[in-house]
């Protein structure tokens, strides 16, 4: 009796461990394990990486398109895509070399790529009249297509993947759609608007979009209503999500905080012009930013008040992303033709000029991808080191040991020669939570703990950087 009894018992914990791996591992189900696989980075749209950014504005490349160039999407091996109004989705090698192209049956429009586990790029395209049709394309790492998808009208916002690798996205024809990776049909949400605003997933599921018609929804993941909110606020933008749940949606001359229940947080209030559609970042300590048509950059407060503001000249109508630093990467609109980058303090730290800019994303090296209204998809070289000999300073970086691990984890570090280093540790979403390292080492071997007692299960990303490089690893905490 007391062997089947302990035989029950292991049996338990081993499914348990089974259900907590496959649960708190949302890339590897749904959306590529890179370093910007869709827009906003993740469900959730924080626009905040876990790469450092650019300390400079030199132009690594430019690739010349005949259209207008969305925000682009990294996948796992470093290509770079991205979809134009010239109907074509473009896929480059990290040199800026064309890797391969795909004609579409109409224009894409303000469509960012969305990356599967598997590779798959899912992208929707939009028409220019009514004798056109619009698509949303599923197409293989090779550039053929998979499937396509007719909703028998335009797709003119992102996809989003969910963390169970469901594919949502808004059609013209104001529904929200649920797909499966096989491009079958799971679900479809018919709301009141016209169009529907890129979705933001939660980590529980739940779907968060606005629409023309004013008004917040909030969907189960099965398609069905949780609650909606409206239409007093005129709520039209793509929402964010914050660690903790907080939903921050932008309206007209308002940036809204919600709670998960559906009710109001608070309401900042832009000081005299309209915040558009793009929807904010959130940086790792909690600041929200914000894009507004009165040429500003807003950084408010977690408790919605405000922390500063940056002025451009032109109105700022895409979405920010954030580096591992804390900088702000701004793109900003007509009347400008600037990418900037704003120091976690609101100061300018450099700027450079493009054309209309769109949202930027950030590679696995630091190179900041943006496109721009004059047909470019550029490339900004991320910070280098010219004066030091990064040969001699070339380091290894052991596997976490154990790993997965509960509740603490071993990193080993070995230095060839003394050298100022930073170690620190991520979670998923890109919420720097540790650092275990911020300062120069002797040459040799060293070991720091990261001791996850205090946190839920889940991905956590080890980041180790020094004069030679960066490298970054993944860490599973199952309790």
């Amino acid at each position: 009796m007391e062997d089947k009894t302990m035989k029950k018992l292991i049996i338990t914990i081993l499914t348990a461990i089974c259900i907590l791996s496959v649960h708190n591992r949302p890339s590897a189900q749904g959306f590529a394990d890179s370093p910007w696989p869709m827009y906003g980075h993740v469900p959730e749209h924080t626009h905040r990486g876990v790469q450092a950014p650019p300390a400079t504005n030199l132009l690594k490349w430019k690739f010349k398109t005949e259209g207008t160039v969305y925000a682009p999407s990294i996948g796992e091996d470093g290509t770079i895509y991205a979809g134009s109004y010239d109907r074509h989705v473009y896929a480059l090698n990290p040199d800026g070399t064309l890797k391969w192209k795909f004609t579409t049956d109409s224009p894409i429009i303000e469509s960012t790529p969305a990356i599967g586990s598997d590779g798959t790029i899912y992208i929707g395209s939009s028409w220019i009249n009514p004798n056109s049709k619009a698509f949303f394309y599923a197409l293989n790492p090779d550039g053929t297509l998979k499937w396509k998808y007719d909703t028998g009208s335009a797709i003119s916002r992102s996809p989003v993947i969910g963390y169970d690798g469901t594919i949502f996205f808004g059609s013209s024809d104001s529904f929200l759609y649920a797909l499966d990776a096989d491009g079958n049909l799971q679900w479809k949400y018919k709301f009141a608007g016209i169009n529907t605003q890129w979705p933001a997933v939660g980590n529980d599921g739940s779907l968060y979009f606005s629409s023309g018609d004013s008004f917040l929804y909030s969907l189960n993941s099965d398609g069905s209503l949780r609650w909606k909110y409206g239409p007093d606020i005129v709520l039209r933008g793509s929402p964010s999500i914050g660690e903790d749940g907080t939903i921050y949606v932008p309206s007209y001359r308002n940036l809204a905080a919600f709670n998960p229940d559906g009710t109001i947080k608070w309401i900042f209030r832009t000081e005299n012009s309209y915040i558009i559609n793009a929807s904010p970042a959130i940086g790792s300590d909690g600041t929200i930013y914000i894009g507004s048509l009165d040429k500003s950059l807003y950084a408010v407060n977690h408790d919605g008040t405000l922390k500063w503001k940056f002025t451009t000249d032109g109105p700022i109508r895409n979405a920010a992303a954030i580096g591992s630093d804390g900088c702000i990467y701004v793109p900003s609109g007509e009347e400008d033709h600037y990418m900037r980058a704003i120091n976690p303090d609101g100061t300018l730290r450099w700027e450079f000029a493009i054309g209309r800019a769109s949202t930027p994303v950030i590679g696995a090296d630091g190179t900041l991808y943006f496109g721009s209204d004059i047909g470019y998809l550029c490339a900004l070289e991320p910070e280098q080191e010219t004066a030091v000999d990064t040969k001699a300073l070339s380091f290894s970086v052991e596997e976490p040991r154990p790993n997965p691990f509960n509740p603490s984890t071993t990193i080993e570090i070995t230095l060839p020669v003394h050298a100022p280093v930073r170690l620190e540790v991520y979670t998923v979403t890109g919420q720097k939570i540790a650092t275990l390292m911020d300062g120069s080492l002797s040459a040799g071997r060293h070991s720091f703990v990261f001791d996850g007692s205090k946190y839920a299960s889940g991905i956590f990303f080890y980041r180790f950087e020094s004069n030679a490089g960066i490298k970054t690893g993944k860490m599973l905490l199952i309790k």
